[in-house]
């Protein structure tokens, strides 16, 4: 999956397809959830969220803490119920919870980080195959 250039594109290999959606008018609540834990400081997380301390926890063997947030904005309330950050001790995410309702929810764990690595522009895209599908995102 990538995100970039106010689309985000996803690739699934056991069928060859790609899918792509234009972000239009989302593409800033796209953004905001991109930075919740990779590039937002404390001060715009309280600017944009109610912020509770979870406590200490323990991801895949590094010391973390987990803080709750709940969106403050309405747009974004209606997507997303809560946030849960676990932040490392050495101060990066290490895992994230979007709680979206109904149960439901997306977890997301980051191991083996690499900060602030230099990154080529063609890393950053989809190295798509030959014959390909695309499709618009489901």
């Amino acid at each position: 999956m990538t995100i970039g250039e106010g689309k985000v594109q996803v690739f699934y290999p056991q069928t060859n397809e790609a899918q792509e959606v234009d972000l239009g008018k989302n593409r800033g609540v796209v953004d905001q959830f991109m930075l919740l834990g990779f590039g937002s400081n404390s001060a715009e997380l309280r600017s944009a969220y109610s912020v509770t301390l979870g406590g200490a926890d323990t991801i895949n063997g590094e010391k973390t803490t987990r803080i709750l947030l709940v969106p403050k904005d309405p747009e974004i309330l209606a997507r997303v119920k809560k946030c849960e950050l676990w932040i490392s001790d050495k101060g990066w995410t290490v895992q994230q919870k979007f709680h979206t309702g109904g149960g439901d929810y997306v977890l997301s764990t980051y191991s083996r980080m690499n900060i602030n690595p230099n990154i080529a522009d063609k890393e950053l895209k989809l190295d798509l195959p030959k014959g390909v599908k695309f499709g618009k995102l489901k």
